[in-house]
C-alpha cells in the first residue's frame, strides 16, 4: 500500500458496521481510526506491551525445506528418522554425535498447530462482552487507519453490511456521535 491510508469507504445505498482490525508488521506501535474527520478509536499494535489489533496465528500444518548435499561421511552414534506433520518417516534421518537428553517424543500436534492460539483482539474482545458496538460508517462516509507507517503492513478490517437506514453517523462511536468507547493508554 506504500504511503497509502488503509481506508474503506460506504457508497450510495451501503453502510458499514466495523467489527474489528487486524493488523501485522506496521512500523509504527500506534494506529489512529477515523470516519470522516471524527477520531474514533486509538489502539496499541506494536511495542515492548505487544499489540492489541495482532493477527492470530493460524494453523500452520506444513513441513519445512530440508537441503540435503552428497557431503562426505559422518559417524554418528545416534540417529532417528525425520517425519513430516502427518507423522511419515521421511527418506532423511537425524544424526547426532551424542544421545540426546530428557524425553524424546512426537510432537506432531505441536508442528501442526504451531503459533496457534485463541486470544481475540481487544475489539473483538469487548465485543464479545458487549462494551464495543462497533465503529458505524454511514452512507457516503469513509473509515480511515493512520499513524502505522505501512509501507509492509498487513491491514484486515473486519465490518458488516447494512442499509443505510440502518446506520447513522450519530449510534455510538459514529462521526456525528455524543458517546464513544475510547480507550485510554494513561
Amino acid at each position: 500500500m506504500g504511503e497509502v491510508d488503509p481506508e474503506l469507504k460506504a457508497d450510495t445505498g451501503e453502510a458499514f458496521l466495523i467489527k474489528d482490525i487486524l493488523i501485522r508488521d506496521a512500523s509504527e506501535d500506534y494506529i489512529t481510526a477515523r470516519i470522516e474527520k471524527s477520531t474514533v478509536g486509538y489502539f496499541r499494535i506494536k511495542g515492548p506491551f505487544g499489540s492489541h489489533q495482532a493477527f492470530r496465528r493460524g494453523h500452520a500444518q506444513h513441513s519445512h525445506t530440508i537441503r540435503v548435499n552428497d557431503g562426505s561421511g559422518v559417524t554418528v552414534e545416534h540417529h532417528a528418522p525425520i517425519r513430516d506433520t502427518a507423522n511419515r518417516d521421511r527418506n532423511l534421518m537425524l544424526a547426532s554425535k551424542v544421545a540426546p537428553t530428557g524425553n524424546v517424543y512426537d510432537e506432531v500436534q505441536a508442528l501442526m498447530w504451531s503459533g496457534h492460539h485463541l486470544n481475540p483482539t481487544l475489539l473483538s474482545y469487548l465485543g464479545e462482552k458487549g462494551i464495543f458496538k462497533g465503529f458505524p460508517v454511514a452512507e457516503g462516509e469513509t473509515f480511515t487507519i493512520s499513524g502505522m507507517n505501512r509501507a509492509n503492513a498487513i491491514t484486515l478490517i473486519i465490518y458488516e453490511i447494512y442499509d443505510p437506514a440502518d446506520i447513522s453517523p450519530e449510534m455510538e462511536n459514529g462521526s456525528k456521535s455524543n458517546e464513544y468507547f475510547f480507550l485510554n493508554y494513561g
